[in-house]
């Protein structure tokens, strides 16, 4: 059964141009990682700097394991440092 993980982000005002472009490749580059099954991205219509991520995976370890290669490769810490406040994600499942 898949597994629904929705992130939210809030950016620093002077990102807003980097981060875009980073969501527009995650938009293009996630779904041929392996066990996502697809994503969508979401800017808040009242808060230009505030995101969220709807990805859906075939199971929360294969999402952890793409995380785990973020973190390795230091592309996790590149988004990290665009950020406001920390982000906030969860796992969901369809009832």
């Amino acid at each position: 059964m898949s597994v629904t993980f929705i992130i939210n982000f809030n950016i620093k005002p002077e990102n807003t141009v980097v981060f875009a472009n980073i969501m527009q490749d995650v938009k293009a580059g996630l779904p041929h990682v392996e066990g996502c099954l697809g994503v969508d991205i979401h800017q808040n219509s009242e808060d230009n700097l505030s995101y969220m991520l709807v990805e859906v995976w075939q199971s929360q370890a294969l999402h952890q394991a793409h995380i785990a290669r973020l973190t390795a490769n230091g592309e996790w810490d590149k988004i990290a440092g665009l950020l406001a406040i920390d982000p906030e994600g969860h796992y969901y499942r369809v009832l």
